[in-house]
């Protein structure tokens, strides 16, 4: 990878991230992010610091603390913090290896050199399956547009075993070419005016309980004797289950959680609640394991679930509490971060009815009161709004932050609308924060609050004004610091700590054979093609089947092969065909579509077809036959292939550090059906 070198030295990312020398970069331009590429990294698996960046008192230096950052500047180390003229950043040495105080030690760029130069331009050529002249032509373009080129990703890149460090290595790219915060180059969004906290706090209930040690179920962050010395005692290394440094527990790793409660690890759960949640449909092989444990009362004791039809996850659930749609509900809709102003949308109910007292119920062009009680009745029968049926279990549970008094402003919680008249407040005081003199009732009127466009722009600087700032890193200091306990085989029964400490690589690097949750590579003989999918325009997830008009476009989603592999299996576009994996030989069915529009060797099948629930069969509900479209059963669901990671047995092959499940590295088979 050296071919990106002059595009390393011609933005001198690195030396002013080490010295913002008055405020300005080499070009001239406003410093906007500072980049840690000639930090200092511990190199020796044995130091205490393995994987870590290397800190002043480590290092020796003088009046250097545990909180200071080294670099080599001048032949010599040196505090970051002390480089703070142009010649001082001159010297600063990208590329360093050596040893400081009998510590060995890399910079992070050299880190990350090293491991790029593992492989030849060849080499990666092949894994890449292109020329290698359409590395140095997609080099050389990247490179000669100064910040206004970008690198940018999605699920492809990250929903594979591999799947943080190919999307940490595109993040990287932008980097190398200091575009972050650029018109032009890699923007962080303008995100969403605040709706927790600005005006009156929403989250704090008074007189809450007061959690402290533990943790959550979801299991994100490290598994060590700091955090889990109980279960290190029990169970010992490598953990029952993964643990998931990079993940949330907002946010978790959702495949692990049916099988999670089928293990009672980390501990065995009570109720399980779910809202709009098809996790049997959506999440790679899923099925054949989920549907079991979920119906099952030893593993599952109470399973509720908010829905607004009967998917295939709610279907196994005890109670089905009918949800209102969006059409029917407050909401606050998020901004993406591909919008670099601020926004937020408003959603309120256009259905349904309001109760007497609320101006709207007796007039709809009157303006809508916000003091008003705003008693929400859903137009469906028997549906709520999931937080009112929350409001209610409350109120039986005597729960504080419920009733009288729930706020910290000591204001009351009985219906949705008391909390989301609050986030109401805090959007409104948020905006006028930013300069947007709103009132609640021109966000209700409107359904939104943005800045206008221009508000996203310096074009004078070329700089955008919502901006990620701070430090950007080429190597990942939490990551490379932290041990993969997957891999732990020993460990010290008195301190709780692994004795074979196997790190996660601090930089990205290229393994195209997706592995097991050990380490250990899969390869299943006899499937030759690799599987892929992804949302046609006119479908997103499990729901988007329901609208007739969007199903009419593309009833069926199809086995898209490319010529030549149909041509090599004798099919034809429409052929039906089975398709198998090394979890599945049983196999789904589908037809084919052939196509010159996807590389040989790869197989397609879009998502969101395929259903077995979701009002696609008939059914009986207290007598009464429901209404059902056969139509939603059309086609096939590629996740039904999709491989199980052979170590854990119940749940699809998944990304170690960030716990994202893998869609793309299912190895398959496709026959024509006699």
């Amino acid at each position: 990878m050296e071919r990106w070198e002059p595009a390393i030295r011609g933005s001198r990312f690195a030396r002013n991230g080490a010295a913002a020398v008055n405020g300005k970069d080499r070009l001239g331009r406003d410093v906007l992010t500072h980049c840690s590429a000639s930090w200092l990294v511990v190199t020796d698996p044995s130091h205490p610091s393995y994987g870590r960046f290397l800190r002043g008192d480590e290092a020796g230096l003088a009046g250097g603390t545990p909180t200071d950052f080294v670099l080599v500047a001048a032949g010599k180390p040196q505090l970051v913090g002390s480089i703070q003229t142009a010649p001082q950043a001159d010297g600063i040495d990208l590329f360093f290896e050596g040893t400081i105080n009998n510590i060995p030690v890399k910079s992070s760029l050299k880190e990350l050199l090293d491991e790029a130069l593992k492989l030849s331009y060849d080499q990666y050529a092949e894994i890449a399956g292109i020329p290698v002249e359409t590395i140095f032509r997609l080099a050389r373009e990247f490179t000669s547009h100064g910040g206004r080129a970008v690198a940018d990703q999605y699920r492809g890149p990250s929903k594979k075993s591999d799947g943080f460090v190919q999307a940490m290595s595109i993040c990287i790219l932008n980097v190398l070419i200091g575009n972050l915060d650029r018109i032009g180059g890699y923007a962080a969004g303008g995100g969403s005016f605040n709706i927790t906290d600005k005006a009156v706090d929403v989250m704090t209930v008074p007189g809450g309980p007061q959690v402290t040690g533990g943790f959550a179920f979801a299991r994100a962050g490290k598994y060590d004797a700091a955090t889990a010395p109980n279960l290190i005692r029990r169970d010992g290394f490598p953990p029952r289950r993964p643990w998931f440094l990079l993940a949330s527990n907002n946010d978790p790793a959702w495949q692990e959680v049916v099988p999670s409660m089928a293990a009672g690890y980390p501990y065995p759960i009570k109720v399980f609640i779910t809202y709009w949640s098809d996790s049997v449909y959506t999440i790679p092989a899923a099925r054949r394991h989920d549907e079991a444990v979920l119906k099952d009362p030893n593993k599952v004791p109470l399973f509720i679930a908010f829905d607004i039809d009967i998917n295939e996850t709610s279907t196994l659930a005890d109670y089905i509490l009918p949800e209102a749609s969006y059409l029917e509900r407050w909401g606050t809709p998020g901004a993406a971060p591909t919008i670099v102003q601020r926004v937020t949308a408003w959603r309120q109910p256009v259905v349904g009815t309001y109760d007497e007292g609320t101006a709207w119920e007796r007039d709809a062009s009157a303006p809508f009161d916000v003091n008003a009680p705003n008693v929400y009745t859903p137009v469906l029968p028997k549906t709520r709004q999931m937080e009112d049926v929350l409001i209610d279990i409350g109120k039986r549970l005597n729960l504080p932050g419920i009733g009288e008094n729930a706020f910290v402003d000591r204001s009351p919680l009985h219906t949705a609308w008391d909390f989301y008249k609050k986030m109401l407040a805090n959007i409104v005081a948020d905006a006028a924060a930013t300069g947007i003199p709103v009132t609640p009732e021109d966000v209700v009127r409107r359904g939104r609050v943005f800045q206008s466009c221009a508000d996203g722009y310096d074009e004078g600087k070329g700089v955008l004004l919502w901006r990620l700032g701070g430090r950007t890193n080429v190597y990942s200091e939490p990551v490379g610091s932290t041990i993969n306990t997957n891999l732990v085989t020993d460990w010290d029964r008195a301190t709780l700590k692994p004795l074979n400490r196997k790190f996660f690589p601090g930089v990205p690097y290229v393994d195209p054979q997706p592995r097991d949750i050990r380490g250990n590579p899969i390869r299943d003989q006899g499937f030759p093609l690799t599987l892929v999918t992804y949302k046609p325009v006119t479908q997103t997830q499990s729901r988007s089947i329901v609208c007739p008009s969007l199903q009419a476009l593309m009833p069926e989603n199809f086995v898209e092969m490319h010529t030549s592999d149909a041509r090599a299996r004798g099919l034809e576009t429409g052929d039906l065909v089975r398709v198998t994996s090394g979890s599945n030989p049983a196999g789904i069915q589908g037809r084919v579509w052939v196509t010159e529009a996807i590389r040989p060797g790869v197989v397609a099948i879009a998502n969101s077809y395929g259903h077995w629930e979701m009002s696609s069969r008939a059914i009986t509900i207290d007598g009464q036959p429901r209404d059902f479209d056969p139509g939603r059963a059309m086609g096939m669901s590629s996740c039904l292939l999709m491989r199980v990671d052979p170590v854990l047995g119940d749940v699809c092959i998944t990304e170690p550090v960030a716990g994202d499940a893998s869609f793309y590295e299912t190895r398959i088979e496709v026959r024509k059906v006699a």
